[in-house]
């Protein structure tokens, strides 16, 4: 799947992976680079393995970089600052989900490439700050 056109370099992107070691392998890739992130936007259980790089970089959230999830959860209440999250309706995303595979199913015609707009709500708690 290709990329949105961010502006940004790619050697700041990761983009694959979505275990807790898979987080802290390329957090820390990242924070060791000559180019330092202000943020991260991570998803799944990259947060635990991208928070572990982060403090062992001796880094602080926020003040030193920007921490944001993606996802639905409330897990993210339990940390320290509590990270900001963006999240969406999992019922809405089932939904969306059940009517793709059942018009796949019935032959309506949903062959091909498909844009889904999701709705999503920002929660904002102590994790994003202006970059240092």
């Amino acid at each position: 799947m290709p990329l949105p056109a961010w502006n940004c370099r790619r050697n700041l992107l990761a983009t694959y992976g979505s275990s807790a070691e898979y987080g802290y392998q390329a957090a820390h890739q990242l924070l060791i680079g000559r180019a330092k992130p202000s943020a991260f936007i991570v998803g799944a259980n990259q947060i635990i393995g991208v928070v572990k790089a982060i403090k062992l970089a001796g880094l602080r959230i926020p003040e030193d970089v920007s921490l944001i999830y993606l996802g639905n959860t409330d897990f993210c209440e339990i940390f320290s600052p509590p990270i900001t999250e963006v999240r969406w309706k999992i019922e809405t995303l089932g939904e969306i989900a059940a009517s793709i595979v059942a018009g796949r199913l019935s032959d309506d015609d949903f062959g091909g490439e498909h844009r889904i707009l999701l709705p999503t709500e920002l929660v904002l708690r102590g994790s994003c700050g202006p970059a240092s």
